[in-house]
């Protein structure tokens, strides 16, 4: 049974129902709409395909929004674009101020914000670092530039500024429509994008507080900035990614494998799920098998320790979105079967033990000990599941709670498979109705044994404080 997550990010690709189904059917554990493209209203109609798809398939989907966040942007060009050479001069200006006697061949950028906040010697990157600029002065409203790399430039490319303090906000009108709207859907939880300090995130809970509070926030870490407030920025958030994309752009891309590390390390630690995102089997946008570096990539992910790998352009408008499912599927089963083999992996811990993780690691010590076919979990809120996900058992971890969005949430954390079911007032009231949910699902049968994890009294809602090996009759 796979323990690793999978994300697919909804497309052109695979929003119909056929293709929502064909997901679930070939891994998919949660959904990602890019708000970056499409509009709200198609955004809106594609949560609701994927409600009714997983209610077909039998599957806790999560949903989440990856909002726009303070993306910088070319501006609009003409359709051929512009090819830029190496050595040229060329200027920036805010569009619309192109115009207005700075110079008939500036290109334009939609933001007022980038003039200001560059100076002479940095470096500016568009389309995904494809063009390299260098800042050779700014007057504030714009910024003559020499070409250091050139390429050919179209509308709206993506725009990096390493190093450059920005004022940008980190909601946009349209962010906050986005938010509403999701909410109402139902969403499982909000991707903040460029991410540049925690003072971001508490903007973000502010705006979502009026919608929906307790929302969880998954930070992208996607800019330099970020990676100097790691610790206040995963104390603000209840997961995070690893957005390898902008964070090759951003910071010179040889360092980019040893941060991914670093930060699954951390967020482990901290107990709070973590995705790792970008280009993980690009070469299947086009093509129907991954190269053998694409492979390890993904292999290297889940030996990392990561919660969940994500797939972006392969799922939402490549020419092979359910095999690249299929593909990441077996990939993670084949490092899952050898890796599980050699016994669980607690990971480091950075925060003070209390009586949930100390219940976790001896359910995880026990389940491994007396070959557990499952850990089970009772979790009101999700908590205790996420406390023995991050002790990485040997065995799944069947969680049971009554909640609906707390057993999406959970389609997030490792190893977890989750499910929804009433909380009676005593654990052994439960027992009966677990046994068969087990059995009907084939993660334990007759004679297996299996190890309980909850809080005792149920009623009280205490943190994981019981443990009990049990055997199904």
């Amino acid at each position: 049974m796979r323990r690793t997550k999978i994300v697919c990010t909804i497309g052109p690709a695979t929003s119909t129902d056929e293709k929502l189904g064909q997901l679930m059917e070939a891994g998919m554990n949660v959904a990602r709409l890019n708000c970056s493209h499409g509009t709200t209203a198609e955004r809106l109609d594609c949560i609701r395909r994927i409600r009714a798809a997983a209610e077909r398939h039998g599957r806790p989907i999560a949903v989440f929004l990856d909002l726009r966040g303070p993306r910088l942007r070319m501006g609009r060009l003409p359709p051929e674009g512009r090819r830029l050479q190496a050595g040229e001069d060329v200027l920036l200006a805010t569009e619309g101020a192109e115009t207005a006697g700075l110079a008939g061949a500036a290109l334009p950028v939609q933001s007022p914000f980038l003039a200001a906040g560059v100076s002479a010697g940095q470096s500016i990157f568009v389309d995904d670092g494809n063009v390299e600029l260098s800042v050779s002065s700014t007057d504030g409203v714009a910024i003559r530039c020499r070409v250091v790399r050139g390429g050919r430039l179209t509308s709206h490319k993506g725009i990096n500024a390493p190093g450059a303090h920005l004022a940008l906000p980190i909601l946009e009108p349209e962010d906050l429509v986005d938010l509403q709207a999701g909410i109402r859907e139902g969403i499982d939880a909000v991707a903040v994008s460029f991410v540049r300090h925690e003072e971001d995130l508490r903007q973000v809970r502010a705006a979502v507080h009026a919608f929906r509070p307790g929302l969880p926030l998954i930070a992208k870490m996607e800019t330099s900035q970020a990676l100097e407030r790691l610790d206040p920025i995963l104390d603000e958030s209840e997961a995070v990614m690893v957005a390898r994309g902008d964070l090759g752009v951003e910071m010179p891309i040889e360092r980019v494998p040893l941060i991914q590390k670093r930060l699954i390390a951390l967020a482990r630690a901290r107990g709070k799920p973590v995705i790792t995102a970008t280009q993980m089997l690009e070469s299947m946008v086009e093509q129907e098998r991954p190269t053998r570096a694409e492979a390890s990539d993904v292999a290297n992910a889940v030996l990392d320790g990561t919660d969940a790998v994500m797939l972006s352009a392969e799922t939402s408008v490549g020419r092979y979105p359910v095999q690249a499912v299929q593909v990441m599927d077996r990939i993670i089963g084949s490092v899952e079967s050898e890796s599980m083999s050699r016994g669980a992996d607690g990971g480091e811990s950075s925060t003070p033990p209390d009586s949930a993780l100390a219940v976790s690691k001896a359910a995880c010590h026990a389940a491994a000990t007396l070959a557990a076919r499952a850990v089970v979990v009772f979790t009101q809120s999700g908590s205790t599941a996420a406390a023995v996900s991050r002790c990485r058992p040997v065995c799944p971890i069947a969680a049971f709670t009554p909640s609906p969005e707390v057993c999406r949430w959970l389609n997030f954390t490792w190893g977890v498979v989750s499910q929804t079911m009433p909380l009676a007032s005593t654990l052994e009231s439960m027992i009966p109705e677990m046994e068969l949910r087990l059995r009907a699902s084939r993660m334990a049968g007759p004679g297996d044994t299996v190890v309980l994890v909850a809080g005792s009294p149920v009623e009280l809602r205490p943190r994981a404080n019981f443990l009990k090996v049990h055997t199904l009759p």
